[in-house]
């Protein structure tokens, strides 16, 4: 077993827009931690819309 620290970093994100909890200081803030996973809550009904959306 490895003895390297792991860290998770949690960030957490408002449905509208709100001073400095915007979609451009959210992407800055990704960039720099460079995270190696991003886990994104989506309804399961909007799944394959969202899914579509996102990669064309």
């Amino acid at each position: 077993m490895s003895n390297q620290t792991k860290t998770i970093t949690l960030v957490c994100t408002v449905h509208n827009e709100n001073g400095a909890a915007n979609a451009s200081n959210l992407f800055r803030l990704l960039e720099r931690i460079c995270p190696e996973v991003i886990f994104l809550e989506v309804p399961p009904n909007d799944f394959d819309s969202y899914y579509v959306r996102c990669n064309h």
